[in-house]
């Protein structure tokens, strides 16, 4: 998906660094907080010094530069991971234009500096829930990633499903056993009439 490059925002709280590609091999996910949330806020946020700060905060057909690449942002709660990632700050609602544009924007990492990167949660360097709905979707954004990278998606939005929530796949199970008691009935009707 295409993307705007946004690059007002500089975020203050980051490791002034002069890494190279080679000192880089991950990149970390993060949902940005709570449903609902505007994409300046959270880019406002960072700029305003709270001691976190990530590389990049991407929603649908957007994309702010907070930190640059050569330096480290201060993201994974683990300065380990921190030295050797990428953090890009996810909106939390994950629509399909977010997770396009996440794709996109990793593609296209992966395409400028020629290699592939490892994807991760946050949760898997620190003890939270994030990144949220983004965490059980990692596969498949690495398959998406990957899709882009080798030309067999056009650059752009398709008809991607969104992931299913819990209530979702309730709501889906509650409807086919309907369904299929609704099928069994009928085949019990039509034995006994026969």
């Amino acid at each position: 998906m295409k993307y705007v490059d946004i690059t007002e925002y500089n975020a203050t709280s980051f490791t002034e660094a002069n890494r190279t590609i080679n000192d880089i091999d991950t990149i970390v996910i993060h949902h940005w907080g709570n449903d609902g949330q505007r994409f300046e806020d959270v880019c406002n946020f960072f700029v305003g010094g709270p001691g976190t700060s990530a590389h990049f905060v991407v929603e649908a057909g957007r994309c702010a530069q907070l930190v640059e690449i050569k330096d480290i942002a201060w993201h994974a709660g683990n300065w380990a991971a921190n030295q050797r990632s990428i953090g890009i700050e996810c909106r939390p609602e994950m629509s399909n234009e977010d997770f396009e544009t996440v794709a996109q924007v990793i593609a296209d990492l992966e395409t400028s500096y020629n290699r592939s990167f490892y994807v991760h949660g946050h949760k898997d360097f620190f003890n939270t829930a994030c990144p949220g709905r983004w965490y059980d979707q990692l596969d498949r954004l690495i398959d998406r990633v990957n899709a882009i990278k080798e030309g067999k998606v056009e650059r752009g939005v398709e008809n991607v499903p969104a992931p299913l929530d819990k209530a979702e796949v309730s709501a889906l199970r509650a409807s086919w056993e309907k369904l299929q008691n609704a099928v069994d009935e009928l085949g019990k009707e039509i034995d006994n009439n026969a």
